[in-house]
């Protein structure tokens, strides 16, 4: 064989050589395996691919697509019979491990949570507190410390219901526009509560000042005043809280069955709102008449020591006083608050012939001072005589 000969018949095997090399590489990877490809060997295709039925090479793990290597599907798939499905959402299949994208797992398939069992245990736990509540009203007669239990029981009842509210989950829209609502009654109601527990708190100082009065310890009277004073600051304070919050309904877009709650709640706070300011303005009465009380007092001393002059200015100095304290008690025996009007009836009575005494005492001083002892003890017997009209009421 001639050198021209062996030199094509070398270049003849290299190059099946390089065909042999590229049919082989085509086999491996690039005629087979990716999309529109056939399958390689054991139907297998490359990553995020997956063999079809025509043992071509296709797009997986998308909804309608063929599942990817290991039943596996994208996060809002699943792999049933080796195609990937739409889960998650309502009604739909469970995604992998029971999840669900909407509402929660039920038999394999994501259903709505419904919350009308929390739903039910709260609005039974604030129809308790509501009822007891409603039962201090009732009452023929009721002690301080029965409303006190009562209103401790009932914030208990709303607290743990409110919880429930706070807690519970629905995919309803109905029922979520009812958990929002009964979230806000409780909300008011324990505002409301937190008012009336303060009012208490604040009348049970006025009693304390009223007895330190009838004692004559006018600074002991003050500070139980001054306690009573914020304790009503408070009360006020939660009441337009209250108010605040259930302004936040409206009652004409709220299921029937909640609409007496709610006019209940703001039935009680019209009430606080006028009540309140009427006790504040008893306190106020109280600080007028303390202040006269001081004259009287000091004017008391002057007669032991026979300082009659002095003691006549004391008890025409008390007067103004007392006279502006009577006229608070005056407008506020008409209050809606039987607390008030009470107390109120009771203190302008009292004040009404206590300041005839003490004219008679000024007068009866302002005789001494002349020496006109006789007409003096005329003056001062009136005195007692009106003193002795006077029935300290005990609260």
């Amino acid at each position: 064989m001639d050198t021209k000969t062996k030199k094509i018949g070398l270049s003849v095997l290299v190059g099946l050589f390089f065909v042999g090399i590229i049919i082989l590489s085509g086999c491996i990877g690039g005629e087979c395996g990716n999309l529109g490809q056939n399958c390689c060997k054991n139907n297998t295709c490359n990553i995020s691919y997956a063999c079809g039925s025509e043992e071509k090479c296709e797009k997986c793990g998308g909804i309608s697509e063929l599942c990817c290597k290991g039943d596996i599907c994208n996060k809002e798939g699943m792999c049933v019979n080796k195609t990937c499905e739409k889960c998650g959402s309502f009604d739909e299949l469970c995604c992998a491990g029971n999840t669900c994208n909407e509402g929660m797992c039920s038999n394999g398939t994501c259903k709505k949570i419904s919350a009308k069992e929390d739903i039910d245990r709260a609005v039974s736990l604030t129809n308790t507190a509501k009822n007891r509540i409603d039962e201090i009203y009732k009452m023929v007669s009721v002690t301080t410390a029965d409303i006190k239990n009562k209103l401790d029981m009932s914030k208990i009842d709303y607290e743990e219901a409110l919880k429930i509210l706070k807690n519970t989950k629905t995919d309803y829209d109905s029922e979520k526009k009812i958990i929002e609502t009964n979230k806000i009654i409780c909300e008011a109601s324990l505002e409301v509560i937190n008012s009336s527990q303060n009012s208490i708190v604040g009348w049970d100082h006025f009693k304390k000042g009223y007895l330190y009065i009838r004692s004559q310890d006018a600074e002991k009277s003050k500070y139980e005043l001054k306690l009573g004073g914020r304790c009503l600051d408070d009360a006020l304070s939660a009441t337009l809280k209250a108010k605040e919050k259930i302004n936040k309904i409206n009652i004409d877009d709220v299921p029937s069955e909640l609409k007496s709650n709610i006019q209940g709640v703001k039935n009680e706070i019209e009430n606080s709102e006028k009540s309140i300011p009427d006790s504040k303005k008893v306190i106020s009465g109280m600080y007028l008449y303390l202040d006269g009380l001081k004259h009287i007092i000091t004017a008391s001393d002057y007669v032991k020591n026979k300082k009659w002059h002095s003691a006549e200015v004391e008890y025409k100095e008390s007067l103004p006083d007392f006279s502006k304290s009577k006229d608070i008690f005056s407008d506020l025996r008409d209050s809606e608050s039987t607390d008030v009007s009470s107390a109120s009836i009771m203190l302008y009575g009292y004040l009404e012939t206590y300041m005839k005494a003490i004219e008679h005492m000024e007068t009866g001083c302002r005789y001494m001072d002349k020496w006109q002892e006789e007409k003096a003890n005329e003056e001062f017997e009136k005195a007692v005589l009106e003193l002795q009209k006077i029935s300290w009421q005990t609260y």
